[in-house]
């Protein structure tokens, strides 16, 4: 068994961009301060993993990984106007990663008697979910979340019993396809969250846009809004971890 702990970093992707475009000093020419901060969920993260593995021959090995919650979450005040006065609304963000868990296959190389080198890789699972306010509140969860991982590092052999890891790893993980309901006061609106571009009539500027359909939007019967680059929205958990940690022989 083994436990190893250290930091990781993530791209998080659709989400900061909604919120960035939301806060934007270019549509109402407000500066960025401590009362209009632009969100930025952290990409940042603490990754500690509990990880089990079975010997396949001497140089190949099977493991599964699980790993503690990837929290991250972040609040700002998005000013916006009505009429000729300048109004705010506090919008907060969170992601949440459920126990990751991660399927490895290594390669094992002892080039002495106290060092092991290894290099891997495998298939991870990230359940999430994902939820912010703005003029209603979206709650949503994933399905599906795949992801591939490979790594490698080194073991070194402290007695027969405990070893010393370290190791680095790069991610593939972006986490789409989210389900869930948006509530805006006694209505609830359920279906795909959907991330896009929107233009709005008079204007040159294109804001990134994250919304709950059925479908992602197309065109406006009223011809008041421009759309471009849909899909479905991304938590992009793609990136790297650095990670030390000991090796328990049972």
């Amino acid at each position: 068994m083994t436990i190893k702990g250290g930091w990781g970093k993530a791209r998080v992707g659709d989400i900061n961009a909604y919120f960035k475009a939301r806060c934007a000093d270019q549509i109402f020419n407000i500066p960025e301060n401590e009362g209009n901060k632009i969100p930025r969920l952290n990409s940042n993260y603490a990754d500690v993993e509990i990880e089990g593995q079975y010997d396949l021959g001497q140089h190949l090995s099977l493991g599964l990984a699980v790993g503690i919650p990837i929290i991250k979450s972040d609040q700002a005040i998005w000013y916006f106007g009505s009429g000729s006065e300048i109004q705010s609304i506090e919008m907060k963000a969170r992601s949440t990663v459920y126990l990751p868990v991660r399927l490895n296959l290594y390669y094992k190389l002892q080039v002495s008697p106290k060092i092991e080198l290894f290099v891997g890789g495998g298939l991870g699972i990230y359940p999430a979910s994902m939820t912010y306010s703005y003029l209603g509140r979206v709650d949503v969860n994933s399905h599906l979340p795949l992801g591939l991982h490979a790594g490698g590092g080194v073991k070194i052999n402290l007695n027969n019993r405990i070893s010393l890891v370290l190791d680095g790893e790069y991610r593939l993980a972006r986490i789409t396809n989210f389900k869930g309901q948006k509530v805006i006061g006694n209505i609830v609106y359920k279906g795909t969250l959907w991330y896009f571009k929107v233009r709005y009539l008079g204007s040159d500027i294109w804001w990134d846009d994250l919304e709950i359909a059925e479908e992602a939007p197309q065109e406006d019967p009223f011809g008041e809004r421009f759309y471009k680059d849909q899909r479905r929205a991304i938590l992009d958990l793609s990136g790297f971890s650095i990670r030390a940690g000991l090796s328990f022989r049972i």
